[in-house]
């Protein structure tokens, strides 16, 4: 199993594990998983999906790959402080439902004031692999271009 110091119990994403066996790395210079994981939880969060609606009366379908993404960014409504929390618990469901490394999440959805097209969330999960373990980051979500980016908040 890959691992760091930092984080000796999160393993490497799946894409991480296929490249570095596709340049033949060795175990022993790991992938750094965390940020692995911070690109998968981007990936996701710019992955869009449309499927919600189609869902209803099937749960399994609703945890498949079918409705896998956030939803559109046109339309998550942050205009009060009620929409905000909206929008912060899909968005932790999402995460813990698609991202099994995590095991709960919590969303801040702060809303830009002077850029109503753009918001800030911050995310802090624990990892499902020690529980004790926390990370947050750092969303910048751009409504106009729909594209998130993520920093890692030092903790």
């Amino acid at each position: 199993m890959l691992a760091t110091k930092s984080h000796p119990d999160l393993v490497p994403s799946l894409l991480d594990k296929l490249t570095l066996a596709s340049y033949d790395v060795s175990s022993s210079v790991p992938a750094d998983p965390v940020r692995g994981l911070l690109r998968d939880i981007t990936d996701l969060l710019n992955t869009w999906t449309t499927a919600d609606a189609r869902t209803e009366g099937f749960d399994e379908l609703a945890s498949s790959i079918t409705c896998y993404g956030a939803p559109l960014p046109s339309s998550l409504v942050i205009g009060t402080y009620d929409n905000q929390q909206a929008v912060g618990r899909r968005l932790e469901q999402l995460i813990v439902r698609f991202e099994p490394r995590i095991a709960t999440a919590k969303v801040t959805v702060t809303p830009n004031r002077q850029q109503p097209t753009t918001c800030q969330l911050t995310i802090v999960a624990t990892l499902t692999s020690n529980p004790d373990t926390t990370i947050s980051a750092d969303y910048s979500v751009n409504y106009r271009q729909g594209r998130a980016q993520v920093e890692l908040v030092q903790s």
